[in-house]
């Protein structure tokens, strides 16, 4: 009798135990908030899965998810966030710049990094269970390699607009003397001149590049090289070139003396192409331009004495 009873104890040990492999055990394999780094160059990382309750697995807040990032049921057709994660096989997001992949296989989580040639990037991973508890994986993929422009060429010749703006300031001068004072004006040393270079596909925002731009000299428009020039950013400067022009006004003693003064910008727009190489993925890309530079080009005066 006293044999029997060990028995029993022990299988209902075994199907207790078993019961909370389930629910408990398999559940707590993996945080509630896990945090990894992955190179981009090739990097993998994984994890057992625990699939019980699992009922959605997604990447969130990604932008341009709707162009870029796609969801691969088990027989390699296409699916959504919400397809049930027993059908999910693969999420892939993939641009020229950048490639990572999220895949469930058996009782497996895989995350890999193909390549990563733009700015370091984090994405979170979600995988939400029917009894009320989110997993959240945030992963990190640094820079590896570069995205080199080969050749930045200009299809089409330039669209100047003349005095598409002018900006109107006044400056006030009183001479309490008894001599007669000179006033300085500096009009373009203040001027917001600026250019903006803007791919047509999104994956080359941000980019580094040198090219050359079309650039005000103070007399006419011409090319010049820029370097660093981050597309799809604008930058504003003043107009090292011509900024120390200046208007000289007489003021007669005893007089307050006000001058307005107009400063006229111009706008030059142009079309191009950019041909890039990934030098991880050693694949050639290309994308449309747009540039834009926008300088002020031209100022009159007017002066009024009490």
């Amino acid at each position: 009798m006293k044999q029997l009873i060990n028995i029993l104890l022990s299988i209902s040990a075994i199907g207790f135990t078993g019961c909370n492999d389930d629910i408990f055990i398999e559940s707590s394999q993996l945080p509630d908030e896990t945090h990894i780094t992955l190179d981009g160059n090739g990097d993998e990382w994984s994890v057992p899965l625990p699939r019980h309750g699992l009922k959605r697995v997604y990447i969130d807040g990604v932008p341009d998810a709707d162009k870029y990032l796609k969801y691969y049921n088990i027989k390699s057709g296409l699916t959504d966030s919400y397809c049930p994660p027993e059908e999910l096989y693969d999420i892939i997001f993939e641009n020229p710049v950048k490639y990572y992949s999220v895949t469930l296989s058996g009782n497996m989580l895989y995350i890999s990094c193909s390549y990563n040639v733009s700015d370091e990037d984090n994405v979170t991973l979600r995988l939400e269970y029917d009894y009320g508890v989110t997993k959240t994986i945030h992963f990190t993929l640094t820079t590896e390699g570069k995205m080199e422009l080969l050749f930045p060429w200009y299809e089409e010749e330039p669209v100047i607009e003349e005095n598409f703006e002018e900006i109107i300031h006044v400056m006030r001068f009183t001479n309490n003397g008894s001599v007669a004072q000179q006033m300085e004006i500096m009009p373009y040393m203040q001027s917001q001149c600026s250019h903006v270079v803007n791919p047509e596909e999104s994956w080359a925002n941000g980019l580094s590049v040198n090219m050359p731009l079309l650039s005000y000299s103070g007399k006419q428009w011409e090319f010049r090289d820029f370097k660093d020039i981050q597309l799809g950013n604008q930058e504003i400067f003043s107009p090292s070139d011509y900024f120390s022009d200046k208007i000289t006004i007489e003021v007669p003693p005893y007089t307050k003396a006000t001058v307005t003064y107009a400063v006229r910008y111009s706008k030059a727009t142009q079309h191009g192409h950019l041909e890039f190489y990934n030098s991880i993925s050693e694949h050639k890309w290309e994308t449309d331009f747009y540039s834009t530079s926008i300088y002020a080009t031209d100022c009159d005066y007017s002066v009024s004495y009490e």
